[in-house]
């Protein structure tokens, strides 16, 4: 997966479709409808946080946009901390609920408020959002393999700043509502500077 080669979009999607957790058809809805998107191949990423004398490291799986993507930013990222998920093991998590180092985000390729210096995006960590996650495998290092399923997930739409922490409610609800949603990849040190 680390590559470097590109499936075409398309193609990653049907596979994705067809290698879901058994239980049923891989789905990606909004207000009842399916909802056309294009996934390349997901990536594994470790990413470093220096504070001082101490490093922590953040966890995620990227399901990076197919298309009008140039950066491999926008997309699905299942977020987490190794150090709290057990292999095997189901994990459902309301929005509502105290903090917790588990959620999944999703910033689309579009629908921004580029005028205003706003980004839409949906998070599971917004009130009404759900996520539903099990980890088959995890092994937290570069080069380690992580696989699970997002089983279910609810995330809720909202608009933040361009360059603030602003967060700003939609003038309607919007919500996303995925299912059987496999993953399957290793990790590899983020690109990114911390």
């Amino acid at each position: 997966m680390s590559s470097g080669r590109r499936w075409p979009g398309i193609l990653a999607f049907f596979l994705l479709a067809a290698c879901g957790s058994g239980d049923g058809e891989f789905s990606i809805r909004q207000k009842g409808t399916a909802y056309p998107v294009e996934l390349a191949p997901a990536r594994g990423r470790i990413r470093e946080y220096r504070a001082g004398f101490s490093t922590d490291y953040g966890f995620s799986v990227i399901f990076p946009l197919a298309r009008f993507n140039p950066t491999g930013q926008r997309g699905f990222v299942l977020f987490f901390g190794p150090t709290e998920i057990r292999p095997g093991m189901e994990y459902a998590l309301e929005g509502d609920d105290p903090p917790h180092p588990l959620g999944l985000e999703y910033h689309p390729a579009g629908g921004h408020r580029v005028t205003e210096g706003k980004i839409l995006a949906y998070s599971t960590r917004r009130a009404g959002g759900s996520l539903q996650v099990r980890f088959d495998r995890l092994e937290p290092r570069i080069g380690g393999r992580v696989k699970g399923v997002i089983s279910r997930a609810v995330l809720v739409g909202y608009y933040e700043g361009y360059d603030t922490a602003e967060r700003e409610e939609p003038r309607r609800k919007m919500t996303l509502t995925i299912a059987n949603f496999p993953f399957d990849t290793v990790f590899e040190l983020s690109p990114f500077a911390p």
